[in-house]
């Protein structure tokens, strides 16, 4: 295949997908429109069941009774609330209907990756307050970018007073993390400075226009990402945030903050652009918990080097010694790129991606992974004359749908998943055995980093159990 879907987004009025992907050697977003009608699976009547030609059955069940139907994903959302009519397979969003059905057997090139833009931001604090959404009187004033398309960094910056000469700084940088022996990337680098945060804001929301990423990951994403939005939106308006989108629209999370005056979540804010807290990715792909995830602490015992030092709060830095404060800012920003370097946890999200189709994003919810691992096998299954369709969630709170968290779904939809491994034809196994590979995957990543460090940087010892055969809650046993 030789080209990557990074986004997907579904017209239902049209019954358009709109497919973004990417292209070797190409830095544009690209997007295409291909015909798509959403489909799912109803039970049907008994009577009207001989006149159905190909019928299905739901898993752990025995009697086919299920038949394909095309109807808008709205209703079948609907239908799923109210119970009208006996749904299978019509939660699966039409995105992943989609994904799933074109390209779930096929592998995907390495050779193409998303975009991918390393972020962080700098705020005042003088009022004692840290800035957010809600809290929006904090002046902006440092953003840096790694982009892994141009493989440079960008910074802006909001000059203290308009005491510095733009010309001059990129060599006062330049000079002082040699003079600092910071051990600083040797990447390209472009600097932007502005005497008040509206051009700063304006320069950089058109910079991210023509630059559209599919990824933004920072170190403590619920910090970084409302407040730049929040920004952006103080200054542009909800058309600024629309014109950030890919899909150029405006977050509900971001219009329930506004019309109820509250925070807004990290997470899908942007749409079209998935948003990963790189902290949580660290902490889900390490073998061993830590005394402290500040990044300091995380750069010292991954890659021996910490964050700039300084005397004071950095608001003082940022008055005192401004170009200290830009090296602080971009030495933030190389150090995750660093660390990652090191782990490989983006590619190992891209690959987790890759295979299961799911969103960048859903690589930190194993439930949503797990979910397209089956969708993909029931396809493949469906394909080859089997007739097994899936049942719909069930939510432990039905009033709240978004934000649903591995413990969130109902143990009786895991239970109903786990049938297929309990009856002779072991149909869906080869789904378990590739999240298994995954996990394997990454474990051995980890394990080789480990042995390329230096022979002080030891694992904490453990034991491992011998497994006792058996099905446990959200566990499967595959023999």
């Amino acid at each position: 295949m030789d080209y990557l879907p990074v986004k997907l987004l579904y017209k239902e009025e049209d019954k358009i997908m709109k497919v973004f992907y990417r292209i070797k050697n190409c830095n544009d977003l690209l997007v295409k429109e291909e015909p798509f009608s959403f489909y799912c699976y109803a039970e049907i009547e008994p009577q009207k069941l001989e006149s159905v030609k190909k019928k299905y059955r739901l898993i752990g069940d025995e009697i086919d009774k299920y038949a394909k139907i095309t109807m808008p994903y709205s209703e079948a959302k609907k239908n799923i609330e109210e119970g009208k009519i006996k749904l299978a397979e019509g939660d699966v969003k039409p995105e992943f209907r989609y994904i799933i059905d074109k390209h779930g057997a096929e592998e995907w090139s390495k050779e193409i990756l998303p975009r991918v833009f390393f972020l962080d931001t700098e705020f005042e604090v003088s009022n004692g307050i840290l800035p957010s959404w809600k809290e929006n009187d904090n002046t902006f004033n440092a953003v840096t970018i790694f982009d892994n398309y141009t493989d440079q960094f960008y910074s802006w910056f909001l000059t203290p007073n308009n005491r510095y000469d733009e010309e001059e700084m990129p060599e006062l940088i330049k000079e002082r993390f040699i003079k600092e022996k910071i051990d600083i990337s040797n990447k390209e680098r472009k600097y932007y400075f502005f005497n008040t945060e509206k051009q700063l804001v304006n320069h950089f929301h058109n910079w991210m226009i023509e630059n559209i990423p599919d990824i933004i990951t920072t170190w403590n994403t619920p910090f970084d990402i409302p407040c730049l939005m929040r920004k952006i939106f103080d200054h542009k308006g909800l058309n600024g945030l629309k014109k950030l989108s890919p899909f150029n629209k405006i977050s509900n999370r971001i219009m329930f903050a506004i019309e109820n005056d509250t925070d807004v979540p990290f997470d899908q804010i942007i749409p079209g652009i998935s948003v990963i807290d790189y902290i949580e990715l660290y902490k889900k792909n390490t073998l061993t918990g830590k005394q402290s995830y500040s990044l300091d602490n995380i750069s010292d015992e991954e890659i021996k080097q910490r964050k700039v030092k300084y005397s004071g709060n950095l608001d003082q830095l940022y008055t005192d010694d401004f170009v200290m404060f830009c090296c602080y800012n971009i030495f933030d920003v190389d150090l995750v790129k660093k660390i990652d370097d090191k782990r490989k946890l983006i590619t190992i999200a891209i690959d987790v991606r890759n295979i299961s189709k799911c969103n960048y994003e859903d690589i930190l919810k194993l439930s949503h992974v797990i979910d397209n691992l089956f969708l993909i096998e029931a396809m493949k299954r469906r394909n080859y004359g089997n007739n097994i369709v899936f049942p719909n969630k069930n939510y432990k709170n039905k009033n709240e749908t978004e934000n649903i968290s591995d413990d969130d779904i109902d143990d009786e939809y895991f239970e109903s998943l786990s049938n297929c491994l309990n009856n002779n034809e072991n149909e869906f196994k080869s789904a378990f055995i590739k999240i298994n590979n995954i996990s394997r995957k990454m474990k051995e990543r980890f394990l080789h980093d480990n042995e390329t460090n230096k022979e002080d940087d030891k694992f904490c010892g453990a034991y491992v159990k011998e497994p006792t055969p058996g099905r446990y809650a959200k566990l499967y046993d595959l023999k």
